[in-house]
């Protein structure tokens, strides 16, 4: 059987988020959909809450699966082979460059990725306190 590898909801997110433009304060329903996903995601100790470390971790780890052949560099080149695979991930990576390459280059590098234009965490962590409790978001928008 064939798997086809998954987009992390990180980049997902990310990308579904720079769609609406850098002054939007509010995500989309669909856009939130894919932050609680993301989060629920970074949840490493599965205690229902995400803190600032835990979200970056899994930020890490999402950069390190998506840069497939490990040049530290997110770009087309690391588009899987299997071809329907390969059209999902080349369209996640459009909407993602779009949130992520400052630069215009088509290659998303590791301290792009870092420093996106839009820190999801920090504008859902709404009190600052570096922990978001899963819970306490809204089921929906």
């Amino acid at each position: 059987m064939i798997t086809m590898p998954r987009m992390p909801a990180a980049i997902m997110a990310a990308s579904l988020w720079s769609l609406a433009g850098p002054a939007q304060t509010q995500p989309s329903p669909e856009q939130y959909e894919r932050i609680r996903t993301t989060l629920t995601e970074a949840d490493a100790n599965g205690d229902g809450k995400v803190t600032r470390q835990e979200f970056s971790q899994h930020r890490a780890a999402s950069f390190q699966k998506l840069d497939r052949n490990g040049d530290g560099v997110i770009d087309l080149r690391d588009s899987p082979r299997i071809r329907i695979a390969q059209s999902k991930f080349d369209a996640a990576f459009a909407q993602a460059a779009q949130f992520y390459d400052s630069n215009f280059d088509q290659r998303i590098t590791r301290y792009e990725w870092d420093n996106p234009k839009q820190n999801v965490f920090a504008l859902v962590d709404r009190d600052g306190d570096g922990v978001i409790v899963l819970s306490e978001l809204p089921p929906s928008l």
